[in-house]
């Protein structure tokens, strides 16, 4: 599967994609193991869709927390200028 196709996908799908391709290197190894299987590159090819299925997963997580800091951060600055605001008044009344 294509890293693109792997973006498309909801997260359940990607959690669910991860299983399988999991479960298929689990049984690759046994195979190659007893050597009913000799193509071994299939490991690799299983590995490899793993590793890619998981740097998608970390970055959609890293993405949301890089939403939540910045977000975090205009609600401080918005808070600070009301607070200076809110201080400002305070002293132009007395």
């Amino acid at each position: 599967m294509k890293y693109k196709d792997l973006e498309k996908k909801e997260l359940k799908g990607l959690n669910e994609l991860l299983k399988e391709n999991r479960e298929h290197l689990r049984a690759l190894k046994f195979s190659v193991g007893s050597q009913q299987e000799k193509d071994v590159r299939g490991l690799r090819k299983a590995r490899h869709g793993i590793a890619q299925i998981l740097t998608e997963m970390n970055n959609r997580k890293t993405k949301n927390q890089e939403t939540k800091k910045e977000l975090k951060k205009v609600n401080d600055l918005e808070n600070k200028k009301t607070i200076n605001q809110k201080e400002n008044d305070n002293k132009q009344d007395k």
